[in-house]
């Protein structure tokens, strides 16, 4: 049986590494980043996401990012029935997904581009929801004298007095045509 296909799972590893490094690793070192024994299966993969354009070949088998590497990478995957593809999610669990089990969770609508490199930008919906426990990594929302902001949760992260958190965002929805 074969391998199942990684390849969002090692654009998302590459991303990582690029946030921190502003690099993206040498070939050599992706067998440990994508946990693979084989050069074959590395240069496999490296192959599959130069096809898919989210990686290029540069001079010297040097790896760089292609023009799909920074766009987001879907969640959900169709799958084709009949030629038409197939729905992953309903209303109800899609509305789940969205919103929580216990209605705890509120969109608010972004007004800066603050967030801009990691996804965020103006216009989009953040759904917030305030019951969740905070850890780092988490984007929060938060009030600071009367405006609405987000932020990233660090090991250091402090609320001076003044700010009041609404919660974590748990979904960003970009609307691309309002009803």
């Amino acid at each position: 049986m074969p391998r199942p296909n990684r390849d969002a799972t090692y654009v998302m590893l590459l991303r990582e590494y690029w946030n921190t490094n502003k690099t993206l690793p040498p070939v050599n070192a992706l067998s440990e980043l994508f946990d693979m024994r084989s050069t074959a299966s590395v240069w496999g993969a490296v192959r599959r996401m130069i096809a898919s354009g989210h990686l290029r070949r540069l001079v010297g088998n040097k790896l760089a990012p292609g023009e799909n590497f920074f766009q987001p990478t879907p969640v959900l995957d169709a799958t084709f029935t009949d030629g038409l593809p197939t729905p992953k999610l309903n209303a109800q669990k899609l509305a789940s997904l969205m919103l929580g089990t216990e209605r705890d969770t509120v969109a608010y609508e972004v007004a800066d581009d603050a967030l801009v490199a990691h996804g965020i930008s103006k216009g989009m919906l953040a759904l917030v929801n305030s019951h969740l426990p905070i850890t780092v990594g988490d984007i929060i929302a938060v009030a600071d004298a009367g405006r609405l902001k987000f932020r990233i949760v660090r090991a250091t992260t402090k609320l001076r007095d003044g700010i009041t958190l609404l919660g974590v965002v748990t979904a960003i929805v970009r609307v691309t045509r309002p009803s």
